[in-house]
């Protein structure tokens, strides 16, 4: 079943121990490109991962495994959506 393209991305804010990131960046490579890794503050490891809408529920599903490994907070993009030119 073919999605339409997505008009808007999807973002969180990932923060985690800046002593975990390149475990963070590691495990998230594997996830099959569900999400683009921006980092925003490396002093205080906060990152933006920006997504497809349509694949919200794996991506979610991808890091509470991803928490086995490394713990880190997921937390609401504070400022709108990310309109896709």
């Amino acid at each position: 079943m073919s999605l339409p393209a997505a008009s808007t991305s999807e973002m969180l804010l990932i923060r985690i121990s800046p002593r975990d990131t390149g475990l963070f960046r590691y495990l998230l490579e594997g996830g099959d490109n569900l999400a683009m890794l921006t980092v925003l503050d490396p002093k205080k490891a906060l990152f933006k991962l920006m997504y497809s809408p349509h694949q919200r529920e794996e991506l979610r599903a991808f890091l509470d495994s991803m928490r086995q490994a490394v713990p880190f907070e997921v937390l609401d993009w504070p400022f709108g959506s990310c309109s896709q030119a």
